[in-house]
């Protein structure tokens, strides 16, 4: 599923896009303006507004001078199932949260980044970031479950692939320290989905103060014990090999 433009499942190319803007506001739109929101820009260039068979596509239309504008007629009984598609991003998001929180090993912060999180998405692929204590060894069982789990949970819950990196506190206060490019595009694009929210933690010094703290303050249950035994993970680790020297293989 493409969760940029969600209803191309069901409903491909420009009926789709129209549906898509309409279902995310609540106020009439003329064709420009939908045209302006639609996503890829000018995706809806040179639509036949009449051909769309308005009414069984469920807009609704009125007329404001010698213009047209159109609403997603809700009352429709397709209205429903537009919606639930149009918010898809959403679901997705949020089942993650519930899932990480409740994790025995519980991250510092879960961001989604990339195209998906821009909202320019072309492949529905979904780029997860967690962030560990320092003292969690990213090769015990216990930790590498976790992140197969979620790997394996997010392809079920939209048929998209999932990668998912992971940085220690440490390396991200590192990577944030050398200017590394994924840090940048993480302060612009991240969407916090559980944990520190990125602005704060990105923001300069900040995740190395965190990763000081942690590293010096009682934590309660046992250590988690580190192993000398390699564990592959879920998804191929590539910005993250390019931009942050310290993640691991």
């Amino acid at each position: 599923m493409l969760l940029s433009e969600p209803l191309a499942t069901l409903a491909p190319g420009s009926r789709g896009r129209v549906l898509t803007v309409l279902g995310r506001v609540d106020v009439p739109l003329t064709d420009p303006a939908v045209a302006s929101l639609a996503r890829p820009l000018a995706s809806l260039r040179g639509l036949s507004w009449p051909s769309m068979n308005s009414w069984r596509m469920g807009l609704s239309i009125d007329v404001a001078g010698n213009a047209h504008q159109y609403t997603l007629n809700r009352e429709q009984l397709s209205a429903a199932a537009v919606l639930t598609l149009v918010d898809a991003r959403r679901v997705p998001l949020e089942r993650i949260g519930a899932l990480v929180n409740g994790w025995a090993l519980p991250p510092t912060a879960v961001w989604l980044f990339g195209s998906t999180a821009r909202d320019d998405d072309l492949s529905g692929d979904l780029d997860v970031l967690i962030v560990r204590l320092d003292e969690i060894d990213p090769d015990v069982d216990a930790w590498q479950e976790q992140l197969t789990d979620l790997a394996e949970r997010m392809l079920a819950w939209s048929g998209n692939v999932g990668e998912v990196l992971e940085l220690s506190l440490s390396e991200v206060a590192t990577a944030v320290a050398r200017g590394d490019r994924l840090m940048d595009d993480l302060r612009r694009d991240a969407l916090d989905v559980a944990g520190t929210p990125s602005r704060r933690l990105l923001r300069g010094g900040l995740a190395g103060d965190c990763a000081g703290r942690c590293a010096g303050a009682p934590r309660e249950g046992p250590r988690v014990p580190r192993r000398g035994r390699s564990h592959s993970r879920p998804g191929p680790v590539e910005r993250s090999d390019i931009e942050c020297g310290h993640v691991r293989h």
